[in-house]
């Protein structure tokens, strides 16, 4: 399963998208689709659903995320 973010601070990178999101699970991969837009891919859907738990509407860098 996969998750959007969006709202990425602009010198947000996939490097920077892969090692937050292992916070919450398996990370396949990670990349960048846009200034502000990044996509994550899980190695399960369980993964998946922790991270917009955990992380859906959480602050970094001055920017909110939503997922």
């Amino acid at each position: 399963m996969a998750c959007y973010v969006l709202q990425l601070p602009p010198a947000a990178t996939w490097q920077m998208l892969r090692d937050k999101f292992r916070e919450c699970g398996d990370v396949k991969y990670a990349e960048m689709r846009g200034k502000d837009i990044g996509l994550v891919r899980f190695g399960s859907d369980w993964d998946a659903e922790r991270a917009v738990r955990i992380l859906s509407r959480s602050v970094t860098s001055d920017s909110c995320l939503w997922m």
